[in-house]
């Protein structure tokens, strides 16, 4: 836990820096929420994922941007309390994602993207895994609203998957 809040803090300490570089570049701080449904077998052990997420981004042209992503999110267990593997995920799945994130504007309200990474894995017996979440949406100078799919491959347990809807609110 506390190599990834040194990570966190790093990424964001890297950003401010960055960030006052220039005057007139791009910025953009997203925060938003999001929540999905779990696909294939996911669906045996978890019934819905929900989780938020904050982003800062930097313009590369007018229609792409890369940066820095980072959140918390939670796949509620579908498991009785007394099932086994339950008892290993300690109910709830819980993750922070830590990652990259590019996005490309397809018009000026359409866009799509991809976030990758990799992420910890809050309960016990679980190691980290690596991330992947491609998106696509509408996008305002304000909001960004978008579909996506998050895949989490982790190296003692399934693959876990799912479809989501989201929210992000510009605020820089």
């Amino acid at each position: 836990m506390k190599k990834i809040l040194f990570i966190i803090i790093f990424v964001f300490s890297s950003v401010v820096v960055f960030s006052q570089e220039t005057e007139n570049e791009f910025k953009n701080l997203k925060i938003g929420v999001n929540v999905g449904l779990p696909l294939a077998n996911s669906v045996d052990f978890f019934n819905l994922k929900y989780g938020v997420d904050v982003a800062y981004m930097f313009s590369v042209d007018d229609k792409f941007s890369l940066g820095l992503t980072t959140g918390y999110t939670i796949f509620k267990t579908a498991l009785s309390d007394t099932d086994l593997a339950n008892e290993i995920y300690e109910g709830d799945f819980k993750l922070i994602p830590v990652g990259a994130s590019a996005q490309y504007s397809i018009s000026k309200h359409i866009f799509a993207g991809s976030d990758v990474g990799l992420c910890h894995i809050t309960n016990r017996y679980t190691d980290g895994g690596v991330y992947v979440q491609p998106k696509v949406g509408y996008q305002s100078k304000s909001l960004e609203i978008y579909a996506s799919y998050f895949y989490v491959s982790q190296q003692m347990l399934i693959s876990i998957n799912s479809v989501n809807l989201g929210v992000a609110f510009k605020l820089l």
